[in-house]
């Protein structure tokens, strides 16, 4: 998505001395934080050409694959026992206020397992508690779309599960809060639009945990999904800071080179500006 920036007098009086070219690369070299200013932060991944944002997203897959390939991670679960850590992918950020987290899944391969289930999740925790929207495939309630919350050990108030049958191949999950209350939303195939599967009073506080994953029961057969689209908005996202290979810093860097453009917007300003000599 792309961000309007909002302080005008220094940006008008660079275009306005300088020409659109140097404008463009001051707004070019400005951190991501000072261009978000009119509108909520967003982090989109897609997966281009097989990759994803390292310092972002880690990717956790102890005895399984995840591979991100053809805009989409790819998860494939081999068979073996159950009790196995979930595959996933983890964000290293944290939420605040207000958010929308959204994925689009698709299922090349999952039989239904004699125990248990297998779950295609948006998962996240807090010091709220934690849940998830899940497309499920279970050994006794069988195919479907559920919600699954769990409060925190300090809190009163009671957990949910709901399913609601399915048997889409591909859809999308989302999660979304709007001040305390959080929302399990689904769409198949077919649908236009979102639908609600339900909704819990969640709580106000950061969200420290998502990861988007797969879970895997003890299986005789593989498992194939794939997440692709994945969207996280939110009123505040707090990143970890990026690695650099030199004594400065990603933001630091980001200063000088505004610094240095704007000296030289000063000296074109003052070249053009200064007195003709006379004749």
């Amino acid at each position: 998505m792309c961000h309007m920036f909002t302080s005008r007098p220094l940006w008008a009086a660079v275009f306005r001395k300088t020409g659109l070219l140097l404008g463009v690369m001051v707004v070019l070299a400005c951190p991501r934080s000072v261009l978000a200013e009119s509108s909520r932060p967003r982090i989109e991944e897609d997966f281009d050409d097989g990759a994803f944002d390292k310092v972002l997203w880690a990717i956790e897959r102890v005895g399984a694959r995840a591979d991100p390939v053809n805009q989409r991670l790819r998860i494939l679960v081999p068979p073996g026992p159950g009790g196995r850590p979930a595959v996933g992918m983890q964000a290293q950020f944290r939420i605040e206020g207000d958010f929308a987290i959204r994925a689009d899944y698709a299922i090349a391969s999952a039989r239904q397992p004699e125990k248990e289930w297998i779950n295609i999740e948006i998962f996240i925790e807090g010091s709220d508690g934690r849940a998830a929207v899940i497309r499920t495939i279970h050994a006794k309630e069988g195919s479907g779309y559920s919600l699954w919350y769990e409060p925190a050990s300090a809190q009163e108030a009671n957990g949910a599960w709901k399913q609601v049958a399915a048997e889409d191949a591909s859809g999308s999950l989302c999660l979304e809060r709007t001040a305390d209350r959080l929302r399990f939303q689904i769409a198949g195939p077919a649908d236009q639009e979102l639908r609600e599967l339900g909704s819990v009073a969640f709580g106000k506080e950061a969200i420290t945990g998502l990861v988007f994953r797969v879970v895997v029961p003890e299986t005789r057969f593989p498992v194939e999904v794939s997440f692709d689209s994945i969207e996280v908005e939110a009123d505040r996202l707090v990143e970890p800071p990026r690695p650099s290979g030199s004594m400065f810093g990603r933001a630091a860097w980001f200063g000088a080179i505004v610094l240095l453009l704007i000296a030289g917007a000063a000296a074109v300003w003052y070249w053009k500006s200064r007195p003709s000599p006379a004749n």
